[in-house]
Formats: structure tokens, C-alpha cells, sequence
């Protein structure tokens, strides 16, 4: 995990897991949104 969610994962209770997905999430976005304007054509 990158840094910034290995340290929200440790939040409280739940919201640990839900703001880890949320982080993984929005980094998948990115990784996706950044291959897609790099590769068109």
C-alpha cells in the first residue's frame, strides 16, 4: 500500500477498511485516467 493509505487503514473501527477503499479507489481512477490520456491516439 502507498503511504497515505497505510496510514488512513489505521483509523478507527470501520472507517479504517471504508477510507481504504476509497483511497484505493480514487489511486485506480488515476492510474486509469493517466494511461488513457497517455495511450489515445
Amino acid at each position: 500500500k502507498p503511504p497515505p493509505l497505510r496510514w488512513v487503514s489505521r483509523a478507527p473501527g470501520g472507517w479504517g477498511i471504508m477510507l481504504d477503499d476509497l483511497g484505493a479507489a480514487a489511486y485506480t481512477i488515476l492510474i486509469l485516467y493517466g494511461l488513457a490520456v497517455t495511450s489515445h491516439k
